[in-house]
């Protein structure tokens, strides 16, 4: 796909899409530029991909964003500030993720399935910094979606290797079938999903 950085909250999916232009950065707000980010990550993306996903956006962002103490993958360190949607995507939130990254997230109020991170540190042995975003889009047909990711990556290894284990070993492909087993399951609203009905 092809990537680039926009300017906060700029066009819809579909605008976004017919333009060619899949993911944005969220930019930095100007409260969290007191921190030093780990590594000189690049200006533009050089590892991007996209999933298919046969559940409903909620259901997959519900799953991406979901607390350790939930069976997730994410710890909130300090919280984030202004109205979000969601318990823990809030701009300027800083997050443990994977167990892997100490990270500033950005979010943009007018993109509600947008996740932006720029690390602090990481523990990660294939790269030295990474500003990232993940975004979830509506699929082409109801109840599906598609999982897109765009990272700044500072990289020690091939971006091609950080791009496939990020795919299909860490982020995109385990999260993709657990929201696809819980849809099967359950439903829109699986039992430990936490945001609002009906979601954005």
């Amino acid at each position: 796909i092809e990537v680039q950085q926009l300017v906060r909250g700029a066009g819809t999916d579909d605008e976004r899409e017919s333009a060619g232009m899949t993911i944005a950065i969220i930019p930095l707000t100007a409260a969290d530029e007191g921190y030093t980010f780990c590594g000189a990550p690049p200006d533009s993306p050089n590892v991007s991909w996209e999933l298919d996903c046969a559940a409903p956006k909620h259901v997959l962002w519900d799953v991406f964003t979901r607390l350790k103490a939930d069976g997730g993958h994410m710890e909130v360190l300090v919280e984030g500030r202004g109205p979000s949607p969601w318990p823990i995507a809030k701009d300027g939130a800083r997050i443990m993720a994977f167990d892997i990254n100490d990270e500033i997230v950005s979010i943009d109020p007018a993109r509600p399935y947008a996740w932006t991170w720029r690390a602090i540190t990481t523990k990660a042995p294939v790269f030295r910094g990474i500003t990232g975003c993940i975004e979830i889009l509506d699929g082409h047909s109801p109840d599906t979606c598609k999982m897109c990711l765009a990272g700044c990556f500072d990289n020690i290894a091939p971006a091609c290797l950080i791009g496939f284990v990020t795919k299909n070993v860490l982020i995109g492909r385990p999260l993709v079938k657990a929201a696809e087993a819980e849809f099967k399951e359950f439903g829109a609203f699986p039992p430990k999903y936490t945001g609002p009905k009906p979601p954005p």
